[in-house]
């Protein structure tokens, strides 16, 4: 059995500045050939998953294509996502050239968007249907924050989305998406895939699967999938942050009999929707965090600034939560019971920084290198107390084993607070972007976070106190305060309306549906 395995992962804002280039990809993921076998083994990926689900097989023959993935940004440039969307398809056709495939399995996003192409993966999946022909069962792993879209369903047979956020399922992700398509392969019956959009827009701080609606929802889905009444049930909450027309959450059901499965997603849509207030997010000003967070009896305490999070396609450049700091006289010696870790995305204060050199004093210019409009600079004056290359090996639950790079990074001590200085935009979720850097979260007063929800993985088992912040940004939980332009209407919360899985399906000119 020939499987043919890749990778094309991205997750767009369509409020981030910041466009994604081929550098970008080079920065996060991008591997090619059998060198994917070595890169991704003893990983928590879904490209793990696919090869241990594919080493169960007596006969398979893995063909590794390509794998590509860079940090959440705004849209992927138009020469960057041709580029690597011709190598992926072009390395897929040589490959049934010399034999027909008899699998595809792909990890995707699903929130992807390109100058030019609002659905990127639905045209890598109906150009992969176009090159493998109608027989060859097509399977794509995606995130939780995926917007599903008709195309994509027409043109794969599997569609499976992570269980878990925090994400930390990501290889047994990919063995669930894996195994309809194999055993279908093998003479099983042909799995078909169901999609129930669903009209909201689900906050990124809200959508945890460990309690809470969507909790609630998963767990209903979960049921499902255990008694066997389908083969794979997932619900998509989307990135927040789509300016699309076909937007929106979604419910999708992978089984053998379409009726009966768009029938279980109809009855979990309903759940869905009747359960979207509940997803409204509590914000606290930064000013009013930072006293709470000092006066705390111990630490540390995360204040989350969700609205610059770096894994949401903001460019982590805010300094926000900095100026509270400071103002709340952190930056003094004695302003603080305890050290304020804090990153910043800032190319020339770390090109600096490196400049002088460690236990120089200096005095810079930081914050809003990257998206001015959403963050003034502050000036600072500091010691240099640590220089780094910005390699981050990831060891919490969530992309175990990957490693990301920040690029030259720098540690400026001023008074009480450790400003993380980095040179390129990465996740910072996981607490070892400051181990890294020789400072310990567990041992610190306050500790900024630039993720909405992630970060639980690794700093829930040591965090004292959560806080998120009502901060300005382009991955701001309020989305009110965007200008959308383009996403289809009505939708949750921007609306207020009735809604019915039965209902017609939203049209250019919104749902028919009573307002």
């Amino acid at each position: 059995m020939r499987i043919a395995i890749g990778a094309f992962m991205y997750e767009a804002n369509s409020f981030s500045p910041v466009q994604t280039t081929l550098d970008d990809f080079a920065a996060g993921t991008l591997v090619r050939g059998p060198t994917m076998l070595d890169h991704f083994r003893d990983t928590n990926t879904e490209v793990a998953g696919f090869l241990h689900s594919c080493a169960t097989l007596p006969d398979a023959e893995i063909v590794p294509l390509l794998a590509a993935d860079a940090n959440p940004a705004g849209l992927v440039q138009a020469a960057t996502y041709a580029t690597l969307r011709d190598e992926l398809l072009d390395r897929l056709a040589r490959a049934q050239r010399a034999g027909p495939l008899d699998v595809v399995l792909l990890a995707l996003h699903g929130a992807m968007v390109a100058e030019g192409e609002d659905d990127p993966e639905g045209a890598v999946l109906s150009a992969v249907r176009d090159i493998v022909g109608p027989s060859a069962p097509i399977a794509a792993s995606l995130d939780l924050h995926a917007n599903v879209t008709a195309r994509m369903a027409a043109a794969a047979d599997v569609l499976v989305g992570y269980r878990t956020y925090p994400h930390v399922d990501q290889r047994r992700t990919g063995e669930r998406a894996a195994a309809p398509a194999l055993a279908a392969a093998q003479g099983g019956p042909r799995p078909r895939t169901v999609v129930q959009k669903v009209p909201l827009i689900v906050p990124a701080e809200t959508m945890q699967t460990t309690h809470g609606p969507m909790h609630e929802v998963r767990a209903e889905a979960d049921w499902l999938e255990a008694e066997g009444a389908v083969l794979a049930v997932s619900v998509f909450g989307m990135q927040p942050w789509l300016d699309l027309p076909e937007a929106g959450g979604s419910i999708v059901v992978v089984g053998t009999d379409p009726d009966e499965a768009r029938a279980h997603a109809r009855r979990l849509a309903r759940q869905f929707w009747q359960r979207r207030k509940a997803f409204d997010v509590p914000l606290v000003a930064p000013d009013v965090a930072v006293q709470r967070a000092l006066a705390a009896e111990q630490g540390p305490v995360l204040l989350v600034d969700s609205a610059d999070a770096t894994s949401a396609g903001s460019p982590g450049d805010s300094v926000a939560v900095l100026q509270a700091l400071l103002d709340a006289g952190c930056g003094h010696p004695d302003g603080a019971a305890g050290l304020c870790l804090v990153p910043l995305v800032d190319p020339p204060a770390a090109a600096a920084a490196h400049a002088a050199g460690a236990g120089e004093t200096l005095t810079l210019s930081v914050g809003g290198t990257l998206d001015p409009s959403h963050s003034p600079s502050v000036a600072v004056t500091g010691c240099v107390e640590r220089l780094t290359d910005g390699r981050v090996l990831r060891k919490g639950p969530a992309y175990t084993g990957m490693t990301m790079d920040a690029g030259p990074t720098a540690v400026l001590a001023i008074g009480a607070i450790r400003l993380l200085l980095m040179s390129r935009t990465i996740p910072t979720s996981d607490p070892e972007i400051y181990r890294a850097a020789g400072l310990e979260p567990a041992s610190a007063r306050i500790v900024v976070v630039k993720s909405p929800n992630l970060f639980r993985a690794a700093y829930g088992p040591f965090a004292q106190d959560i806080i998120l912040l009502d901060t300005p940004g382009v991955s701001s939980p309020n989305l009110h305060r965007f200008n959308w332009q383009r996403i289809g209407r009505p939708i949750y919360p921007l609306d207020d309306f009735t809604w019915n899985p039965t209902d017609p399906p939203r049209t250019r000119d919104g749902y028919n549906t009573k307002r």
